[in-house]
């Protein structure tokens, strides 16, 4: 076993080559196989690197950016800071800047340096992926990109322990007592839908998001040691336990497969289905418990196993499609060993059959006896896996997607939907080239030439079949147009005077500012306008005509002050240019904040015609265009169905919201993150975690049931394109490699 890699031994020639920060040492180059690629993030510079050997992301900037196109290994620590100083002139850069971030550089491995642990490291990496290119693992890719497992002890005599004292669990009386506890929940949770319906948990919120996750892996112990107490229980051995990694998330697994040993079916459908039964008498308990406590920590973590031993057990465990407890309880009812294996088998080879004439076709009894049963089975089962593990893949992208891991997730769950797609291509092609290498006369192989001609053919006009393009995404109902109320002059904020979704009519106070500088300033002109009235008047006592015209237009001036020192403090008094309601936030914190002139206070939203925003993202605006037909729903109308039209398409990205309640932290879809208020002592505020485009759309309103404010979804139809290129289109939407780390 190799250990960890040893320090580089200290002598002369290791001082020479060990990096060392001075103003005249060397800076060490930057290592050539990075791949460094320019990822704008909300209009700013930013740079992804790829380390090609320890597959690790980094994030950099223009500064760091900079800083490693100047590291060719010729230029001194002095002269990259002084380059570095002309490049950023603002940010006053020291040298003490330049050795953190090369200290960053070297730390990742990211450098080319002598007798130092990432640069043995990159050597010994780059060693082991060039062995192990010459594996064929593509072989076992499929498999893979889903689970893997491997053991960690042998088990039996733990459950033989254990099952003397829970061996009552396999009896009629345990089954009755589960029976009632069952009842007992579901009648608590049906006593007050209402109120247990208020107290759910966001369930994908990130807390729950951990608890569940944490929730999901030990309730799996306890599943799996179902298993192997009822395999104990009827007589069986368990000699492996180990680790089960589904999607890279770590469970505990129990192989049981000595059941097959019992010869009565129910006993192999027991075991089969023992976990299911163990999370069953959880699921009572939890429910009880979410029901009868408080809110807090405790209550969410029952609600969580209530979720995980019902709903998400039925959903998986008992669904035959997977390779999980349902499926080996329908192979032992169906009495069909090894059921997907068989399908696929015989799935593969029919579909080579269709090319070759039926040639090589192989004949199983068992699948002859069943044989539509179990292809059908067969395509549903592989139709089924993949498509979870693309659409469970697609979900954590947009749970990760206000942390910028959203493309990474979304390119893996593109190439699971493609080797989905490819594999039983590949395979039915290797199963018709075994059956052309024993073709003697060629028979065969002009079969099989045509039968590819007629399939390629099929699919080039499948390809061409025009194919409706929609794009789905959430609005928000709002007015036409909408009024900023802005400080015309700079002020504190001394009264508000009004609250967020308030009417107002027009001429109302909002709220009022206080500028003491103004105020002095007001007061100054007024007493020197007084000064120069009276020295006027003295000039015209002292008939001191060539003097009157200055004292006049000395005047003249002071006064035209005192009129614009007079209307600025009035501005100081904020008030609704038109009736209509306030939208804002958070406007109670407002007050004691400084607002600059042209800084925003509020916005009202006028009565009038109503429209709809929604954000959509860089690659949706390529599809929707004004005119566009659009139908949507609402939540304040469940089940009805409205209707409007496409009026505009942002060009450009927006930094903000359309509107705050379309953010993913309001309930909404478009996923964002949480930034720190502007306003001292106020609450994070939400952007949206990637580019987003505003669009406009006009809509229906002839029985004036929709108001500014109510939410929903839309569908905006975007015609016709040909299957092939939507085809095309999506994928490479998918696997796009910019990704926003």
């Amino acid at each position: 076993m190799t250990g960890p890699l040893a320090a580089a031994p200290e002598s002369k020639e290791s001082e020479k080559s060990d990096f060392r920060f001075g103003p005249s040492s060397r800076l060490p180059m930057l290592r050539k196989d990075l791949k460094i690629t320019e990822a704008p993030l909300r209009g700013r510079s930013n740079y992804i690197v790829k380390d090609p050997v320890s597959l690790r992301y980094y994030r950099w900037g223009e500064k760091e950016r900079r800083l490693a196109s100047m590291l060719d290994g010729q230029r001194s620590s002095a002269e990259v800071l002084n380059a570095m100083r002309k490049e950023f002139p603002e940010e006053e850069l020291c040298e003490e800047d330049i050795q953190t971030r090369m200290h960053q550089f070297l730390g990742a491995g990211l450098l080319i340096t002598d007798w130092t642990i990432a640069q043995r490291i990159y050597h010994n990496q780059k060693e082991l992926i060039r062995k192990s290119h010459l594996k064929k693992l593509w072989l076992t890719i499929p498999s893979k990109l889903i689970s893997f497992k491997f053991t960690l002890f042998d088990p039996d005599v733990l459950l033989l322990r254990m099952n003397r004292k829970l061996g009552f669990l396999w009896t009629w009386k345990a089954v009755a007592v589960l029976a009632a506890m069952l009842l007992g929940s579901v009648w608590l949770l049906t006593i007050d839908t209402g109120s247990l319906a208020k107290r759910m948990p966001d369930i994908l919120g990130l807390q729950n998001i951990i608890i569940l996750w944490v929730v999901l892996i030990l309730v799996k112990v306890v599943h799996e040691f179902g298993h192997g107490l009822a395999c104990k229980h009827f007589g069986g051995e368990v000699h492996e336990m180990g680790a089960l990694f589904i999607l890279l998330s770590p469970f505990l697994f129990c192989n049981a497969t000595d059941s097959w040993v019992l010869r009565e079916k129910w006993k192999r459908m027991v075991v089969n289905l023992a976990g299911m039964y163990f999370e069953l008498f959880l699921a009572a308990v939890a429910a009880a418990l979410w029901v009868l406590t408080q809110p807090g920590i405790f209550n969410q973590i029952c609600f969580n196993i209530m979720f995980v031993c019902s709903v998400a057990t039925v959903f998986f465990n008992a669904n035959p499609l997977m390779k999980f407890d349902g499926y080996y309880a329908l192979s032992d009812a169906m009495e069909v060993p090894n059921l997907k294996e068989r399908g696929d088998r015989a799935l593969i080879s029919r579909l080579a059959g269709l090319f070759t004439g039926g040639a090589g076709v192989t004949r199983d009894p068992i699948v002859e006896s069943l044989k539509w049963q179990i292809l059908f089975y067969a395509v549903a089962s592989y139709v089924w896996t993949f498509f979870m593990a693309y659409k469970i893949l697609g979900a954590m992208g947009y749970m990760l997607k206000p942390y910028g891991l959203d493309r990474l997730v979304q390119t893996a769950a593109g190439m699971v939907l493609l080797v989905g797609v490819l594999t039983p291509l590949i395979l039915v092609g290797v199963q018709i080239s075994k059956v052309m290498k024993s073709d003697e006369d060629g028979f065969v192989s002009r079969r099989v030439i045509g039968s590819f001609a007629v399939a390629i053919a099929a699919v080039a006009l499948l390809s061409l079949v025009p194919v409706p393009v929609t794009v789905k995404s959430a609005l928000v109902i709002e007015s036409v147009n909408r009024i900023r109320v802005t400080a015309p002059v700079p002020g504190f904020v001394r009264e508000v005077s009004v609250h967020d979704g308030q009417r107002v009519a027009a001429g109302q106070i909002l709220a009022t500012l206080k500028n003491p500088e103004l105020e002095k300033s007001l007061a100054v002109m007024r007493s020197q306008a007084e000064a120069a009235t009276l020295k006027e008047s003295a000039v015209i006592s002292a008939q001191m005509d060539e003097l009157l015209p200055r004292a006049r237009a000395i005047s003249a001036q002071y006064q035209s002050a005192i009129t614009k020192y007079s209307a600025d403090v009035e501005a100081l008094t904020l008030r609704t240019p038109e009736a209509g309601t306030i939208v804002g936030s958070n406007l109670n914190l407002k007050r004691g904040i400084f607002l600059r002139s042209g800084d925003l206070f509020c916005e009202i939203i006028p009565e009038g015609a109503l429209q709809a925003v929604v954000a959509l993202s860089e690659n949706e605006t390529s599809l929707v265009e004004p005119g566009q037909g659009v139908s949507f729903r609402l939540r304040s109308f469940a089940g009805g169905t409205f209707h409007g039209r496409v009026l505009s398409v942002a060009p450009g990205p927006v930094q903000e919201f359309p509107h705050e309640s379309l953010g993913q932290h309001a309930g909404g879809t478009v996923p964002s993150i949480m930034t720190a208020s502007s306003v001292p002592g106020g609450q994070p505020v939400a952007i949206p975690s990637s580019q987003i485009y505003k669009a406009k759309v006009a809509i229906d309103n002839p029985d004036g049931l929709l108001r500014p404010g109510m939410s929903g979804r839309i569908r905006i139809a975007c015609g016709y394109k040909p299957l092939g290129a939507t085809v095309i289109h999506y994928f490479r939407n998918m696997v796009r490699t910019d990704f926003q780390l």
